[in-house]
């Protein structure tokens, strides 16, 4: 596609949707590449960031970085009644896009609000409306980066979950975390792959070894 035009798409300070000194500015900083890991130097790709008031373009330099100044939203109430964890809506540009992806960028410090059943549902559904078609040829990934193998798992859900703002039942399926005996373990990430889709999963290098068997009972699966 191309060729490609910048008139009057960047202005000064359209990467900043607020004050970099103002209180609550954070920097949210990425790359754009194409299918082959090249990176995509304006004007081959750009941003669009937006949530409520806030609105911000960012360009991308010659290695395909793009930086923006927000300010994180409040947490939102949806019209069924759950909250929703700060999020701003994402547009992606880029060379060889017929049209923009559209995404969403959560904040580290609400890994826990993100990751319930009903998010990570949510959150896959994104994923499929924006694939169409070509949503069967995806594999999804999550990563946990929490195991624990034990008998008692409910008491340790129940500690965990005051902590992270989740409900005691959410917790147990939070893709993030995985805690119980290993054919517990096991059983969950075979209901995960058929409730969210997810197609394998990654797992920190300090657990892999307690997982062994786990991973032993899924081979083939």
């Amino acid at each position: 596609m191309g060729p490609l035009y910048g008139f009057a798409l960047m202005f000064e300070g359209s990467h900043e949707a607020v004050p970099p000194d103002s209180p609550g500015a954070v920097r949210i900083e990425g790359l754009i590449l194409d299918g082959d890991g090249a990176p995509l130097a304006w004007p081959e790709g750009f941003i669009e960031i937006w949530q409520g008031e806030q609105f911000a373009r960012g360009r991308t330099d010659e290695a395909g970085r793009y930086s923006v100044v927000v300010r994180k939203p409040a947490a939102e109430p949806t019209p069924e009644g759950p909250v929703l964890a700060p999020y701003f809506n994402v547009a992606v540009f880029a060379r060889g896009l017929l049209k923009q992806v559209v995404t969403r960028v959560y904040f580290p410090d609400e890994a826990a609000a993100n990751a319930t059943p009903e998010a990570t549902r949510r959150k896959v559904g994104w994923v499929k409306e924006a694939a169409g078609a070509r949503f069967d040829d995806i594999e999804l990934n999550t990563l946990i980066g929490f195991a624990v193998v034990t008998d008692d798992r409910q008491s340790i859900v129940d500690a965990m979950a005051p902590a992270l703002g989740i409900d005691p039942g959410d917790a147990l399926h939070i893709p993030l975390a995985l805690i119980g005996t290993l054919e517990e373990m096991a059983e969950e990430l075979e209901w995960r792959r058929r409730e969210y889709g997810i197609s394998y999963f990654s797992v920190e290098s300090d657990a892999w070894e307690s997982l062994v068997p786990v991973v032993a009972r899924l081979a083939g699966n």
